[in-house]
Formats: C-alpha cells, sequence, structure tokens
C-alpha cells in the first residue's frame, strides 16, 4: 500500500518482465528431390529476461511432405516436453527458456508426394508463452524448391538399311538432365516396331529391370536417374517378314518416371531393301535344222545394290515339244558364278525341264546356267522354239523371259525332167567330149 508512504522517501519497485522470444528456422539445402529428407532447425531464444512455459509448434507441413516422428531432437534444456507428435507436425513444451540461452528443435520431414517435383515445400513454426497474462508469439517461414526432372531419350540403330532375314542392332541412351535433380522410377518402353520384326528378348543388355519382354518389346525400369547418369540399352531384332521389302521400318521408344511424368519419345527408321531379279536367256545360233543341238545360256543377277534374294528359284519351263533337254554326265547342265554351297540343281527328265535352287543371291551375284537342247522332231521343220525361265524369291517380284528362235530350217526339195534332146543340146552347147560330167 504505497498511500502511507511519505512523499519524501524513495520506493522501489520489482517488476517482473515480459519476455522477448525469437524465433529462425532453416534447412540444410536449398534444393531437395523427391524422396529426401529436409533437415530443419528451429531456434528459440528469450531476449530480456527468461520466459516460462514456452510452446514450440510446427504444424504447418504442406501436403506431400510428412514429418519423421522419431526424428525429433531438442537441445539446450532437459525441461521439456512433447505434447503432440504425428507426421503432419509436432507441440513442444519448454518449462523455462533463459535470457542467450536458447532452445533448438531438429527433426527431419520426408517429401512424400511425387507431383510436389517442380514446386516448393513452404513450412512455419511458432513459439509463444502466455506468462504474465501476455501472449507472446513469434513465428519463422521456410521455403525450399523441390527439383523437377527432365528425361531425354535418343534411339539409333547399327545401319540405315536391311534385308530380309537381316537382324536390326538398337541402342537406347537414356539421360536425366537437370543439375541436381533425380529421376525415380524411371520406366522405358519399346513397343513400336511394325509385325513382322520381332524383338530377341535374350538380347536385352541393360542395367536396369526387365519388367515385361516379348517378340513385340520390352518395359524396363530403373529405381532412379541422376544428373548426367546415362543408361543404355542394347537389343536386336529380326525382320521375319518378306512383305516388308520395300517398305520402312520406324520404330518408337518412350520414357517417363514418377517425377517426369511427361512421355518422351524416340525413333528411328530403316529401309528393308527389295530385290530385283534380272534374268537373259540366249541361244548361240539364230538358225537350226532338225536333229541339231542348241545351246542356251541363261543369266540371273540382282539388281539392287545391298539388297539380298533369299531361296531365289530359277525354273526353265518345258521347251517346244519335240526338243529334248540334254543332261547327261558328259553334256551336263553346268552353273557358274556362284558357291555350290550355295545351290541345289533338280533335273525333271519326265517333264524335260530342270529348277535351280539358290539360297542367296546378292547384288555382286552373276549367275549363268548352260545347257544343251536336241532338236529331235522333224514336225518342227520351218517353225518356232519357243522357250520360257521363270525366277522368283521370298522377297522379290517373280520374273521371266521367253526366248523364240526363228526359224527352223526346212528343207526344199525340187524335181526337173528333161527329154534325150534336151541331153543332145546341152552336150552340143558346152562341147561335152566323152567322159565329161
Amino acid at each position: 500500500n504505497l498511500d502511507n508512504i511519505s512523499s519524501d522517501r524513495n520506493v522501489y519497485v520489482e517488476c517482473e518482465k515480459i519476455p522477448q522470444l525469437t524465433i529462425s528456422k532453416t534447412a540444410d539445402k536449398d534444393k531437395y528431390n523427391i524422396n529426401d529428407k529436409i533437415h530443419y532447425t528451429l531456434t528459440v531464444n528469450e531476449t530480456l529476461s527468461y520466459a516460462d512455459d514456452v510452446i514450440i509448434r510446427d504444424d504447418g507441413l504442406d501436403e506431400g511432405v510428412s514429418l519423421i516422428t522419431d526424428s525429433i531432437a531438442v537441445s539446450g534444456t532437459q525441461n521439456y516436453k512433447i505434447l503432440e507428435n504425428d507426421d503432419r507436425g509436432f507441440t513442444i513444451q519448454v518449462d523455462r527458456i533463459e535470457k542467450d540461452n536458447p532452445v533448438t528443435v531438429e527433426y527431419d520431414v520426408e517429401i512424400i508426394n511425387p507431383h510436389k517435383a517442380g514446386q516448393t515445400v513452404y513450412n512455419n513454426a511458432v513459439a509463444y508463452t502466455d506468462m504474465l497474462g501476455t501472449h507472446q508469439e513469434v513465428n519463422a517461414e521456410e521455403t525450399v524448391e523441390i527439383l523437377k526432372p527432365q528425361l531425354t531419350i535418343e534411339k539409333s540403330q547399327n545401319n540405315s538399311y536391311f534385308n530380309y532375314l537381316d537382324t536390326i542392332h538398337y541402342y537406347l541412351k537414356v539421360n536425366q538432365t537437370v543439375e541436381g535433380a533425380i529421376a525415380y522410377d524411371v520406366n522405358v518402353e519399346d513397343y513400336g516396331l511394325p509385325e513382322g520384326v520381332e524383338v530377341d528378348t535374350d538380347s536385352i543388355q541393360t542395367n536396369g529391370n526387365v519388367v515385361k519382354s516379348g517378340k513385340d518389346g520390352f518395359t524396363i525400369n530403373f529405381t532412379s536417374l541422376a544428373y548426367n547418369q546415362q543408361e543404355v540399352i542394347e537389343f536386336d531384332a529380326k525382320i521375319v517378314d518378306a512383305s516388308l521389302c520395300g517398305k520402312t521400318i520406324q520404330n518408337l521408344a518412350t520414357v517417363k518416371s514418377k517425377t517426369d511424368t511427361t512421355t518422351t519419345n524416340a525413333t528411328t527408321e530403316a529401309d528393308v531393301l527389295k530385290p530385283e531379279l534380272v534374268i537373259t536367256k540366249t541361244a548361240d545360233k539364230d538358225y537350226y535344222n532338225v536333229e541339231q543341238i542348241a545351246n542356251y545360256t541363261i543369266g540371273l543377277s540382282q539388281s539392287v545394290e545391298n539388297a539380298i534374294a533369299y531361296n531365289v528359284t530359277i525354273k526353265d519351263v518345258a521347251p517346244t515339244k519335240g526338243i529334248k533337254i540334254i543332261n547327261t554326265i558328259t553334256d551336263p547342265i553346268k552353273v557358274s558364278g556362284i558357291s555350290p554351297d550355295n545351290y541345289t540343281l533338280d533335273f525333271d527328265e519326265e517333264n524335260n525341264s530342270f529348277t535351280l535352287k539358290i539360297k542367296k543371291l546378292t547384288h555382286e551375284d552373276n549367275v549363268t546356267i548352260t545347257y544343251k537342247a536336241y532338236i529331235e522332231s522333224n514336225d518342227l521343220a520351218g517353225g518356232n522354239i519357243e522357250n520360257t525361265v521363270i525366277a522368283d524369291s521370298d522377297n522379290s517380284e517373280q520374273t521371266d523371259k521367253i526366248t523364240t528362235v526363228t526359224p527352223i530350217l526346212k528343207p526344199a526339195l525340187e524335181v526337173q525332167k528333161i527329154s534325150d534332146e534336151d541331153i543332145e543340146k546341152y552336150i552340143f552347147e558346152n562341147a561335152l567330149k566323152p567322159g565329161d560330167k
């Protein structure tokens, strides 16, 4: 009671000081990736005297991030208790914070939502006290960046053109191009080959996990892909459909990830060559007589550079009736210009024809077939010899050549009758003597 105190006396009143709290919040980095842990540090200090029953709270976590509840570590005091603690945040009560004796709370928050890639994580923490009936509250904010990876894919092959039954060797190169970023759950798919081109699943070479594979393509998964970490996939595919000859094969491969859901494509093109068979047939003469032998020469080549014709068949169709193909030990049908182990020759004596089968014919091969044919029928006199040869393969158009030799010579006999008087006249006019013809 100050009423009874004399005015000439000094009075000293000791007052409690209202707390003056400060708070700061920092993260251990500025940039993070999905699945990273943000390590936060909260520092709460009293700058005037002391503060009792200080509440420190961080429950303002963004959606897509989660507090790791067992990561909370408090230093600077032993007198505290955790009031709340779950994946959305925490509340801690500190009995007293003395001046310039700060209390530090460290904790980890995990970035769990892949859709946060390319966004920021905002977080707000508060500290307050209701000491002396006054509410003193301070807050601190921290914003960090979540990196968004960008994937690229390239596709190439070992050549720009191929033949039927060739094997194409493909290369896929996948990269992540954002510095510091990591792409997670990366899926590479290659199902873009046309029908008639089959993947050899045993040929697939990769550091990733082959999730699915078949003749039509594959899916390969990589757990993660960091900056400038290139992953290469190699595989073979075989052209098994001859109808693709003369066409262009297009192939599409794609890549995407959990953290970069944009699908990125890569394509390649390759020409499938279509061979063209060229056939010639000639005879050694323009005119023949019955009972003479005709000598035939067949020429076969493939005119498209780098193309290969497979299972080529050359058939000499039965010639005009009355002509017999000769195929004996002394006069065989001869084949040259190609390796003997690359062909077979079948002679059909009954049908008076032969068939040459060639396994494969390249642009550099020039095949020659020579054979003889005996003209045995008098019925051919005055007529033509017509003969046809046909060439075909598994992956080319059929071609044929007709050779006609004209004519078969027909003798013309003439009979002249003369009298004795004509003979005597001839002798006289030509002054013939006995013994002359």
